[in-house]
C-alpha cells in the first residue's frame, strides 16, 4: 500500500509542524472512567464476596435445618438472579436471626425451592441449599464482574501517560513528523467525538491503536481492499516521543500548523492517486 500511496507521503511537509490536534481523549475523561469502573467493581465485590466467603465457610460442614423458617424472594434480570431472605432458627436453645443474600447466573425463570442450611462449626452462620449449590457459579461471576472492572479500570490509568506525552508535543513547539498510511479498522462515535481505530506496520510487527477525533473525519488516501473488512487507508503521522502512538490526520487538514499550499499540495497527491 505505501507505493500506491506514496504521492501522498512525498507531498507531506519536511518541516517540523506544530501539533494543533488532540489525538487522544482528554485526561479528565480517562481518570473518570477509571474512577467510574473502580466504584462499579468495589460495588461488585460488595455483592458477591463477603457473602461467598461466608457460605464457603457454610460449605465445608453443613447441617440442614428442616424446623428453621425462611422467608425472602429471589428476583431474576435476564440471566442474573439475586436472592434476599432471611432464616430463623434455634440450636441448643439459642435462636438466631442470619440474613442471607447472594447473586448468580441462571437460565432457570420461575420459582425457587430452597431448604436452610447453617455451618456445623459456626451456627451462626446460615443460608440455604441453593446458594451452596450455585457456589462455583457464583466464583465465576465474581471474579468476572471484579476483575474485569479492575482490569477495565486500569487501562485508561495506561492511557494517561501517554496523553501527557502528547500534550507536551503541543506544548513544546514545532515536532520533526513522519507521515504513513495506516489501514482503518473502524471509526464510532463516542461522547461526541470520532474514534478511529487503525493498524500499522512498525518494527516488521502489526500494531493497533485510535485515535479521537473532534467533528471531523480522517483523511482518506484510498479504499479498502475488496473482500476485506477494512474501511480504507488514511493518512497518519508518527509523533517523536517514546510510548506515543500514530495519530491520524483529519480530513481538513487541521492536525497541524499546514499552510494552505501545504494542505494544497497534499490534497492535489491524493487527487493524483485516484486518476
Amino acid at each position: 500500500m505505501d507505493a500506491v500511496t506514496q504521492p501522498v507521503l512525498d507531498a507531506f511537509p519536511k518541516r517540523p509542524l506544530q501539533l494543533l490536534g488532540n489525538p487522544t481523549a482528554g485526561r479528565l475523561g480517562y481518570v473518570l472512567l477509571t474512577i467510574l469502573l473502580f466504584a462499579l467493581a468495589g460495588l461488585f465485590y460488595w455483592m458477591t464476596v463477603p457473602s461467598l466467603l461466608q457460605d464457603w465457610q457454610i460449605a465445608k460442614a453443613p447441617v440442614a435445618m428442616p424446623d428453621a423458617e425462611v422467608s425472602g424472594h429471589c428476583t431474576t434480570h435476564f440471566v442474573l438472579v439475586s436472592c434476599n431472605g432471611t432464616i430463623r432458627y434455634r440450636v441448643n436453645g439459642k435462636s438466631y436471626t442470619t440474613p442471607s443474600a447472594f447473586v448468580f447466573v441462571d437460565l432457570h425463570f420461575g420459582d425457587y425451592r430452597v431448604s436452610p442450611v447453617r455451618s456445623a462449626d459456626h451456627p451462626e452462620l446460615a443460608t440455604v441449599d441453593i446458594a451452596l449449590n450455585q457456589i462455583t457459579n457464583r466464583l465465576i461471576m465474581a471474579v468476572v464482574l471484579v476483575g474485569g472492572c479492575v482490569i477495565g479500570g486500569i487501562y485508561p490509568l495506561t492511557k494517561l501517560g501517554e496523553a501527557g506525552r502528547v500534550k507536551r508535543l503541543r506544548r513544546d513547539g514545532p515536532i520533526a513528523v513522519t507521515p504513513l498510511a495506516v489501514e482503518v479498522l473502524s471509526v464510532a462515535t463516542a461522547y461526541g467525538r470520532l474514534i478511529v481505530r487503525f493498524r500499522y506496520v512498525e518494527d516488521g510487527s502489526i500494531k493497533r491503536a485510535a485515535t479521537s477525533l473532534r467533528r471531523a473525519k480522517p483523511f482518506m488516501l484510498a479504499p479498502p481492499f475488496p473482500g476485506t473488512k477494512s474501511k480504507g487507508w488514511a493518512l497518519a503521522a508518527r509523533l517523536p516521543a517514546a510510548g506515543v502512538r500514530p495519530m491520524v490526520i483529519n480530513e481538513a487538514l487541521t492536525s497541524f500548523d499546514f499552510t494552505d499550499s501545504e494542505r494544497q499540495a497534499l490534497k492535489e497527491a491524493r487527487m493524483r492517486m485516484s486518476a
